[in-house]
């Protein structure tokens, strides 16, 4: 058994008026590395839901024709998922935009958190490789952002990208000489300036979505069925 002495200060803040109060109370030692005893009436409400969502883990949705792995500077699975990113930008969050700017997708290495193996994919794959609650969101961005994304694909290698190439280390973009702005489709982590991603805070417009990237994916997945995708060189130093 274990004595704490406490002391209760009653009163205005520490002013002088201030009455104190004087608390002894007793705590026990309760030793963690002992294994905690299951509890069979709360073990059995918890089965059934369990039970059910290992079911749903394990529901085959797709196929991959190869092996999917993320890398830098280019990579399947880092294409495969901008490519869904940007079609979801143009068709969804995009459709009614009357300015007709460019289209990209930015996202970042970091958050795909697992490879895809040959073979038939499950639902649980899906959540292995995007285990986070990200939206999707449209930004507006100022070209003269440009360069900074320019700096930041430099400095960390390479992520994936969709919608445009990197060329000796410079962004090509089509039909940009004509533009002021351009709009990036990335997740609202990014958006918010997560794993440094600073330059999407000088956004001007903002159109956030309701749907996971996750989701999206696993839709995609579904729709298709067969997931196949060609390593293209998006990005060269």
């Amino acid at each position: 058994m274990l004595k704490f002495i406490g002391i209760l200060l009653i009163g205005a803040g520490l002013s002088a008026c201030s009455s104190y109060s004087y608390k002894v109370f007793n705590a026990q030692r309760i030793d963690v590395k002992n294994p905690v005893e299951k509890d069979p009436e709360v073990d059995s409400l918890v089965a059934p839901y369990r039970r059910a969502l290992a079911l749903e883990m394990n529901r085959v949705i797709g196929e991959a024709t190869a092996d999917m792995q993320v890398a830098r500077p280019n990579s399947t699975l880092g294409q495969w998922v901008t490519d869904i990113v940007l079609q979801f930008g143009k068709d969804s969050l995009l459709n009614n935009q009357p300015d007709k700017l460019p289209v990209i997708a930015l996202l970042n290495t970091g958050g795909i958190r697992a490879s895809l193996s040959k073979g038939p994919l499950t639902v649980g794959d899906i959540y292995k490789l995007m285990p986070f609650d990200n939206q999707l969101i449209a930004l507006k961005l100022p070209v003269n952002q440009i360069a900074e994304i320019e700096a930041y694909l430099q400095k960390t290698g390479g992520e994936p990208i969709a919608g445009f190439t990197v060329v000796n280390g410079k962004i090509v973009i089509d039909n940009l000489a004509e533009s002021s702005y351009l709009w990036v489709i990335t997740t609202d982590f990014l958006a918010n300036g997560g794993d440094k991603m600073l330059f999407f805070q000088a956004a001007t417009e903002k159109i956030l979505s309701p749907v996971l990237l996750r989701d999206l994916l696993l839709r995609e997945v579904e729709r298709t069925g067969t997931i196949d995708q060609l390593l293209e060189e998006r990005i060269r130093f």
